[in-house]
Order: structure tokens, then C-alpha cells, then sequence
């Protein structure tokens, strides 16, 4: 095999590799990585305008605090706690922008436009951080 030929072997094989949508990215504790990738994957498809993801989402993390909750459980690192806060950060902000787009739809404001936009960059900021895919 020539080296052109290997290389471009090598090069498929790295893509290939690479293409790896959840990543892990700070090297949370495997467990509460999955859950929590569970419940951001659920917010983003809540925040898309699937409502049945946003009452799931609320229920797992309801459920992922009560377990992970820094009053009683020992965290392994700072990086699990923090990404932690990240859910519950989500799940309050998630919930406030709900009420507020229920509260728009009887005053005719639209004070929700602002808390929708933070629900989506902090979305992506839990993407670009701990690299979970927003796609399904």
C-alpha cells in the first residue's frame, strides 16, 4: 500500500473517530453524564417546540437533582457539580420561560422572547462545554 493510500486510510479512520456527536468533553462521571445528556436532549427538543420533551425533561430532572443533590451527594470532582448546576440552571430557566410564554399568551406582551434566549445560549454553552449534541 503506497503512503498516499495510507494516509488516506488513516485520515477516514480519524474522521470516523471524530464524528462522535457526544463527547464528554470535560470528563464528567459517566453516569451522571448520561443522565444529564438525557435531560439537555429533551430541553432542546422542548425548546424546538415539543411540548410532551418538555414536561419529560422537567420530570428526569426533577428526579436527576433529587439524586445529585450537593447537599448529599459526594461529588467525584468540581467538574460533576458544576455540570450539575448547569442542569438545574436549565431546568429553572426552562420553566420560567414557560410560564412567562403562558403569562404572554393572556397579557399580549412578549417578555418571554429574552428568557427563550437565554434557554438557548445556555444550551449551547452546555454544547460547546461538555459536548453533548443538540441533535437527535
Amino acid at each position: 500500500m503506497s503512503y498516499k493510500k495510507l494516509f488516506i486510510f488513516f485520515f477516514v479512520l480519524l474522521l470516523i473517530g471524530g464524528c462522535s456527536k457526544n463527547t464528554n468533553k470535560a470528563n464528567i462521571d459517566e453516569k451522571i453524564f448520561s443522565e444529564g445528556e438525557q435531560i439537555v436532549k429533551l430541553y432542546a427538543k422542548a425548546y424546538n417546540g415539543d411540548d410532551d420533551a418538555g414536561e419529560k425533561a422537567d420530570d428526569l430532572a426533577k428526579s436527576f437533582l433529587k439524586k445529585y443533590d450537593e447537599d448529599t451527594y459526594s461529588f467525584s470532582s468540581t467538574k460533576d457539580k458544576l455540570f450539575v448546576r448547569n442542569i438545574k440552571l436549565l431546568q429553572l430557566k426552562y420553566d420560567t420561560y414557560s410560564i412567562q410564554t403562558v403569562s404572554d399568551m393572556f397579557s399580549g406582551d412578549s417578555d418571554s422572547d429574552a428568557t427563550k434566549e437565554e434557554v438557548k445560549n445556555l444550551l449551547l454553552q452546555i454544547k460547546d462545554e461538555y459536548g453533548i449534541s443538540l441533535d437527535e
